[in-house]
Formats: C-alpha cells, structure tokens, sequence
C-alpha cells in the first residue's frame, strides 16, 4: 500500500469517527499525491541542478584561489629579489666605487711633511 493510499484511508477513517460519514474520493486524493510527487521530482532535479553548478563553482573558486596564491608568491618573491637589488646598489656599490678611487689618491698624494 502506497503513501497516498494510506493517506485516502486515514482521511476516510477520521470523516468516519467525525461521525460525517463522508468518504473522500479516492481518485481526487491519488491526483493530489501525483501532482505532489511530480513537484518534489520537479524540486528534486532543481537542487541536484543547483549542487552541481555550486560544486562547478566551487571547483572554479578553488583553481582561482590557487592562482592567488600564486600569483601572490610570485609577487612576493619579486618584492624580494627588488629589495635586495635595491639594498646591494646603494649600500655596497658606493662603497666599492669609493674604495678604489681613495687608494688611488693616497698612493698619488705626497705624504704630509707636517709642516
């Protein structure tokens, strides 16, 4: 015995203990129940629809994420990698442009008389 026959007889038995004596009609309730059960297959199709477009989603977040991250590692490593190219230039190139150019003088400059 299906739901929606089960469902006819409990409607019946209650209009019966009511004291009604009204029986509903059978093909009116199996009408119903099939227009229910058409709407939850209905509903059913939609939300497997939706997950699959929110997994198809998620799947697409993910991939971008990991090229966030990435791209963020990158940038990082560049960041990086600029520092040192701009810390090497000023504080150690000047210093190795200077030192040669002073020994030059000194070795040219007569020594101090201390006159």
């Amino acid at each position: 015995m299906d739901v929606g026959t089960m469902e006819a007889y409990r409607v019946w038995w209650v209009a019966e203990l009511r004291g009604t004596r009204e029986c509903p009609d059978i093909a009116v309730i199996t009408a119903e129940r099939d227009h229910l059960q058409d709407l939850a297959r209905q509903l059913q199709t939609q939300v497997n629809d939706t997950m699959g477009m929110l997994e198809a989603s998620q799947l697409r977040v993910e991939r971008l994420d990991a090229k966030f991250l990435h791209v963020r590692g990158r940038i990082r490593m560049l960041q990086e990698m600029l520092a040192d190219q701009w810390e090497e230039p000023m504080a150690v190139a000047p210093l190795r442009m200077e030192r040669p150019a002073e020994r030059h003088r000194r070795s040219r400059s007569p020594p101090d008389s201390g006159g």
